[in-house]
């Protein structure tokens, strides 16, 4: 119950990371995006591990 939490709270981290970068014009938004989906992938990533 705890690791679903925890992983809710990363993917609203990555998602307003995303969403600021997107907002964002020019390279700091690219680059911002890029980190966002980062942790976006990291965060699935852990999830399907704890699944198994």
């Amino acid at each position: 119950m705890n690791n679903m939490i925890s992983n809710l709270i990363l993917f609203f981290i990555s998602m307003t990371v995303i969403f600021v970068g997107f907002n964002t014009k020019g390279m700091p938004g690219l680059l911002t995006m890029f980190f966002g989906l980062a942790l976006l992938i990291f965060d699935l990533y852990l999830y399907n591990r704890r699944k198994r």
